[in-house]
């Protein structure tokens, strides 16, 4: 079957004289059910996306993703104290099972949080830097991690957006 040259189809290049263009673009399908919207993807980069427990899914490395991104949650209160929360959460660990498991309203994003420390349990549930229960049960070594995470490292072998086959 041979396709139309389309830069040399006349109909279609005096469509484009009317809309005054000046060369072909190009078109890429987004279907809202599967990938973020624009406004999704811009409130997710600026900290401040909405979801509920059971909306984020759990990819097979065990990070976290919404749609066709990784992102991280946060509580935005404790359930129990209401005092607002500031530790995110990576990956599948038992605080994120349990937020999942009961539907709770979460604060997910992809930028570095300010004020922000990243959870522990996450970092070992990825095994990141080597970290793992055992080590993670040695003096001070899982707070250093902790305390020396970076996102913008992490992003480096975790890429939130978009997410590879999606």
């Amino acid at each position: 079957m041979n396709l139309i040259d389309f830069e040399c189809f006349d109909p279609l290049n005096k469509l484009r004289a009317q809309m005054d263009t000046q060369k072909l673009g190009n078109f890429k399908l987004i279907n809202p059910e599967i990938h973020l919207t624009y406004l999704q993807l811009e409130s997710l980069q600026l900290n401040a996306m909405d979801l509920q427990g059971a909306n984020i899914r759990v990819l097979a490395d065990k990070t976290l993703a919404y749609k066709n991104s990784r992102l991280w949650i946060k509580l935005e209160r404790d359930p129990i104290t209401e005092i607002p929360t500031n530790e995110y959460h990576l990956s599948n660990c038992e605080h994120v099972q349990q937020y999942r498991q009961k539907n709770l309203p979460l604060i997910a994003g992809s930028s570095m949080l300010v004020g922000g420390r990243v959870c522990g349990d996450c970092l070992m549930e990825l095994k990141y830097q080597g970290l793992d229960a055992r080590r993670g049960r040695r003096q001070g070594f899982m707070e250093s991690v902790v305390e020396t995470f970076s996102l913008e490292e992490f992003q480096s072998s975790y890429p939130f957006y978009p997410l590879a086959d999606e």
